[in-house]
């Protein structure tokens, strides 16, 4: 329901906060605008109740964990694991991603792309992925209730979005130590500073994708150093500005 409504809000392209906007715009009474700001907040209690990790450090769980999700996923165990949290959606960005795929492998073969969530596009990035060549290395298991091990175990996390109004994944991410590119739009903007604590590159530009994705890939000072400061730059943030 949240990013539903955060959608309406990219259509009429304000740049209202969202509790003001949903209220005004009648999308929500101020009953629905509180509840869907607490289950926000619940979301990020529960990242800050996991440990951060810097990004530069190997992704790591307890004990045989990270065995069990590289087997739960399919990914073979000497892979670098690229990881999309979010709904399956056009705006979202996930077909940049498929089509800077191509370039990525062709540098590092042993990459696999996880794109996490469900939604209304995954029959056509299903047939993208299939049609560059790359659906050997896409997995799409749609919803995990368990997102803070996606985001511990990635070397690095897309958030490719066209437009993206109240990023939460962003926060999120931004609260593991992750190391992030992130499209240089509305919204993610805000939060990210380029080569402070993201990467950020023009919005469905395939090319300057992989690019950066290889960027951090290749250089682990850089990727310590973005996702230190990206777990330290998210406790500034608050949901209700």
């Amino acid at each position: 329901v949240l990013e539903a409504l955060c959608d309406r809000r990219e259509e009429v392209g304000t740049n209202l906060p969202l509790p003001e906007l949903f209220v005004a715009r009648g999308w929500a009474t101020p009953a629905e605008r509180d509840e869907l700001l607490v289950e926000a907040h619940r979301r990020l209690d529960r990242a800050a109740a996991t440990p951060t990790r810097a990004s530069g450090d190997a992704p790591t769980l307890a004990g045989d964990a990270p065995r069990a999700f590289r087997a739960e996923y399919r990914i073979p165990p000497d892979h670098r694991l690229v990881s999309v949290v979010g709904r399956l959606h056009r705006a979202k960005g996930q077909q940049v991603v498929l089509q800077a795929a191509p370039q990525a492998l062709s540098r590092l073969p042993a990459l696999t792309f996880l794109f996490v969530g469900e939604g209304e596009e995954r029959g056509t990035l299903e047939a993208m992925a299939r049609t560059l060549g790359v659906s050997g290395a896409v997995r799409m298991p749609g919803f995990t209730s368990d997102v803070g091990s996606v985001y511990r175990q990635s070397d690095v996390v897309l958030i490719p979005s066209l437009s993206d109004a109240f990023p939460y994944s962003a926060l999120e991410a931004m609260h593991y130590g992750c190391a992030i590119v992130a499209s240089d739009v509305d919204g993610l903007c805000e939060i990210f500073t380029h080569e402070r604590n993201a990467l950020l590159v023009p919005p469905g530009d395939p090319d300057a994708l992989a690019a950066a994705l290889l960027r951090r890939l290749g250089d682990g000072a850089l990727r310590e150093a973005l996702g230190r400061q990206a777990a330290e730059d998210v406790k500034r943030f608050s949901l209700e500005e």
